[in-house]
């Protein structure tokens, strides 16, 4: 059975045999199947990057607002969170349309969209419309709590990763 990558080789000319003749990097140079890979690769490594960005922006800001410190209303504090969001959003998009799976067509797509709904929610309470200490307290726990089920389920592939 001839592959691909040595049905690409072979038709370019190249004096290939189908025994063992390529090299590995002929053979993956001409794999079509390589620029997928890669495209998915990127996609999936800049999503996993923000998302730890994002979490790790989202603690600090949340610390910053337990302890009433200043930092929290710097530009840096109010702009970058933005544009890691508005970088993970493209990235989830990017990855979504490269793996052919769809929320509301795939069951843990549409878990992690609703958990990102109601991680949304209680961030904005905890950071604008909580009204004391003790309700954005709970609501930025709350939206830790809907973070890590999103994780969850993300490497699981599973609504219910816990099941």
């Amino acid at each position: 059975m001839v592959t691909a990558a040595q049905y690409t080789v072979r038709r370019r000319g190249a004096s290939v045999g189908l025994r063992g003749g390529a090299p590995d990097a002929i053979m993956r140079a001409h794999d079509p199947r390589q620029g997928s890979e890669r495209v998915y690769l990127l996609w999936k490594y800049l999503h996993v990057g923000t998302v730890y960005l994002s979490l790790a922006g989202f603690v600090l800001r949340g610390i910053w607002m337990l302890l009433d410190s200043p930092l929290r209303q710097t530009k840096p504090a109010r702009i970058l969170p933005h544009v890691v969001d508005t970088l993970l959003l493209a990235a989830a998009i990017g990855l979504m349309l490269t793996i052919g799976q769809y929320p509301f067509v795939h069951g843990w797509l549409t878990a992690k969209v609703l958990a990102l709904v109601a991680y949304i929610g209680l961030g904005m309470v905890a950071f604008r419309f909580g009204r004391t200490r003790g309700v954005r307290g709970a609501a930025f726990f709350a939206a830790l709590v809907a973070f890590a089920y999103m994780l969850s389920v993300a490497y699981a592939h599973d609504p219910f990763p816990f099941a």
